[in-house]
């Protein structure tokens, strides 16, 4: 019974132990490394950038997205760089949310092709837009990058982390199509947080609004 008992433990270890040799196969198969999404930014008129930490290396890559339920919107991809491409979708909406998965991608010129995904928002028309934001650990400033030219109004910054937590940031800088926060703590290294600029518009808009962005907290 207990030679019976053994045995069954060792299959079950074995079985449990099945996905994280593949995960480590893969991973070997990558240097160690997979793809990673450092921006998203939406452009305009259907073009979205997509910008990686790494440089990487493309396979005949494809762009999938789809809407907030779920169904297919036309995409194709437009533009390939060493770090970052470029797609375009069309029959899109104003105020709304996307998904998308890039095939095809990897980092540096070894190992296994794989996908990445990630999600863009498509602002309200006239609506400012934050293209990137960057990240200094020693100073905590954030730098807050717009696609386009805007202007303020008693602007304010609002960091959010993952959990809800609130980090406070008082502006010390800003020109024509970016701003410089100071953050009252530092951020995690590698986690997520939402940026809110209100007091700001587009250049040709009329009302001043508030503009957001989810980036990842990367030391630049």
């Amino acid at each position: 019974m207990k030679k019976i008992i053994v045995t069954l433990l060792l299959a079950a270890l074995v079985l449990a132990a099945v996905p994280a040799l593949a995960q480590n196969a893969f991973t070997a198969a990558n240097g160690g490394i997979v793809p990673t999404i450092q921006y998203v930014t939406y452009e305009g008129f259907g073009f979205v950038e997509v910008d990686f930490l790494q440089d990487v290396n493309y396979e005949n890559p494809t762009v999938s997205v789809t809407d907030a339920s779920g169904a297919p919107v036309t995409a194709a991809i437009v533009q390939l760089d060493d770090d970052d491409l470029a797609f375009q979708i069309t029959d899109f909406a104003a105020d709304a949310a996307y998904n998308f998965t890039i095939s095809g991608v990897r980092v540096g010129r070894n190992g296994s092709y794989t996908s990445v995904s990630g999600s863009f928002t498509v602002p309200p028309e006239g609506a400012a837009v934050i293209k990137k934001v960057e990240y200094d650990r020693d100073d905590r400033e954030i730098d807050i990058e717009f696609t386009a030219l805007v202007q303020y109004e008693n602007p304010t910054v609002q960091v959010i982390a993952a959990d809800g937590t609130p980090i406070n940031a008082t502006i010390y800088e800003w020109d024509e199509d970016s701003i410089e926060a100071r953050l009252e703590s530092s951020l995690n290294i590698g986690s997520e947080y939402m940026v809110t600029v209100t007091g700001v518009r587009a250049a040709q808009d009329t009302a001043f609004g508030t503009a957001s962005l989810t980036f990842t907290a990367y030391d630049d």
